[in-house]
């Protein structure tokens, strides 16, 4: 500490040692201007040795004359040498305005206890906490959407100026956001808030054309289109032009039929606006279908065949009177009594028929046949070979369903599971007369034993299911299976490799050739010493080998 002080006191003699060595110069007129310039360097001398440390980048040009932020020997007096130069927060406080003017506690304040200086070139003499700044302390407190916006998307760098605004205005910010190109002025509030810019304020009732029911929620560019706000006309097929179905032909007074409630619905009541009344079928109808031709300088004629023309199967030759048959209820639907009119009853499925599906031609007069097969040949599948008489399986409920045609009254009764087969299992084509009755035919698939016991299925199998299946080979055969032939599969005799395959050798060496250890030496007569039991049993010593 003590070295730090006697450094000072030899800076400050050196100091004053050299500047007066350059007054006494100053009588010396050939040296005068060396003499000035020795003065000038004494100065930064003294004021360099003093000094804290450089001005920030703003103050660099004062960094010789101190005099300007400072009053000797008085530090309490420096604020007013700020406010000479900072001429706008001078006018901030006697105002009242802006961050210096709200907060009354920095009148109070030293300008240096929040900008200090002597910190180097770098050094951000303003100092604002960013995160934390309050902007409610500003002539402009932050609402809705500004609130979450960065700083520097407002104070964007200007003469090291960047913190205060200078105007406060919605356009200064939102020029390229409106929309409206400047026709609706400059006063963006009157219609928007930070709250939301696209949520406008304006009331529409306030002009002389009041939004009602869904023109409130209509755009304004589909009205105003290209951002034009003046003159925008008021009748309704200005706007609703390209929505005309009626394509000009009721004339352009759309408000006579129509309203904002519902531009689809019409008020306009024909049964009591028009001398002919809708009813029924007529009530669903677009208008235009009828009125083809604009409704001014042309009557619409109000007969039925004028419209329905189009629509008549008969071809004119059952007269115009279409009323006679059909109503305004339903044009399909005929008030004709087929029953009654007629001698073919129309039962089952002909009830619900059109008059065409069975008058091809159109004409209600020609005398059709009155059998099935005059109209159901094309439906006869098995192509006449089973007779014309339909009647005997089909009925008029349904062609292919309920079908009444016995089967036991046949060569081939159906019995147990053959119940259940459809008919196309069997007979393959629609004709049928070409199904097999043999069983092999149609279960030649399902044979185990692959031709090996022969084509009578039912020596074995019955028809209450294929795999339940009796035959008794000791009544039904020549040869007994008794001792360990008795559960034998059939195939290990009944083999694919034998010429008769269904009728084996019964010879018992034909079998076991090959269990025979005697190598034939004993002949082939293997019964006289072997019994069915056991191939290894002895008849004649009765031991087993």
């Amino acid at each position: 500490m003590k070295s730090l002080i006697l450094f000072c006191l030899f800076a400050l003699s050196l100091l004053f040692f050299t500047e007066a060595s350059a007054n006494s110069t100053l009588n010396v007129s050939e040296n005068s201007a060396q003499t000035s310039e020795e003065t000038t360097q004494g100065l930064s001398l003294k004021r360099l040795l003093l000094m804290p440390g450089k001005l920030t980048q703003a103050h660099a040009e004062y960094e010789n004359q101190c005099e300007k932020c400072h009053v000797e020997f008085d530090k309490s007096n420096q604020n007013p040498l700020c406010l000479d130069c900072h001429k706008e927060v001078r006018f901030d406080i006697e105002n009242d305005m802006g961050y210096h003017g709200i907060v009354k506690s920095i009148e109070q304040q030293h300008c240096r206890e929040c900008h200090t200086d002597h910190k180097g070139r770098d050094f951000n003499i303003v100092s604002i906490d960013i995160d934390n700044f309050n902007h409610n302390q500003t002539d402009y407190p932050l609402e809705g959407k500004h609130s979450a916006l960065a700083c520097s998307q407002c104070h964007v760098s200007n003469n090291n100026k960047k913190f205060r605004m200078e105007s406060f205005e919605c356009i200064d910010c939102h020029k390229d956001d409106d929309v409206h190109q400047g026709q609706l002025g400059q006063e963006c509030k009157d219609c928007h808030s930070p709250f939301g810019w696209k949520e406008s304020s304006f009331d529409h009732d306030k002009t002389d054309f009041p939004l009602e029911y869904k023109h409130i929620d209509v755009p304004c560019t589909s009205c105003h289109v290209n951002n034009v706000y003046e003159n925008t006309p008021q009748d309704c097929v200005s706007c609703h032009k390209v929505d005309d179905v009626h394509v000009g032909r009721f004339g352009n007074q759309c408000e006579e039929c129509h309203s904002p409630k519902d531009w689809e619905e019409s008020s306009f009541d024909h049964n009591t606006q028009t001398d002919f009344k809708l009813r029924y079928r007529h009530e669903e109808i677009a208008c235009e279908a009828c009125h083809t031709r604009p409704i001014e300088g042309y009557d619409m004629p109000q007969d039925c065949y004028s419209c329905h023309k189009k629509d008549d199967i008969h071809n004119g030759r059952n007269g115009q009177q279409c009323q006679d048959c059909h109503n305004e209820r339903s044009w399909g639907k005929s008030q004709f009594n087929h029953d009654i009119d007629t001698d073919f009853k129309l039962l089952g499925s002909h009830k619900n028929l059109e008059c065409e599906d069975c008058h091809t031609s159109g004409n209600l007069s020609d005398n059709l046949g009155r059998s099935c097969i005059d109209c159901h040949k094309n439906d006869d599948k098995h192509n006449g070979t089973l007779g014309e008489q339909c009647a005997r399986c089909h009925n008029e409920v349904s062609w292919d369903n309920k079908i009444v045609f016995t089967h036991d009254l046949t060569r081939f009764p159906l019995l147990g599971m053959h119940k259940q087969v459809t008919c196309g299992e069997c007979h393959l084509t629609e004709d049928f007369s070409e199904a097999s009755e043999q069983c092999i035919d149609c279960h030649k698939k399902d044979d185990y034993h692959k031709g090996t016991l022969g084509d009578d299925c039912a020596m074995c199998h019955n028809p209450n299911d294929w795999g339940l299946w009796m035959f008794d080979h000791n009544r039904q055969t020549n040869f007994t299976l008794d001792g360990s032939h008795e559960n034998r599969a059939c195939f290990l005799c009944h083999t694919e490799q034998l010429d008769n395959p269904l009728q084996p050798s019964q010879k018992c060496y034909d079998c076991h050739k090959r269990d025979d250890a005697h190598e034939g030496s004993f002949g082939t007569n293997c019964q006289e010493c072997h019994n069915t039991n056991s191939f290894k049993d002895n008849r004649m010593t009765g031991q087993r080998r």
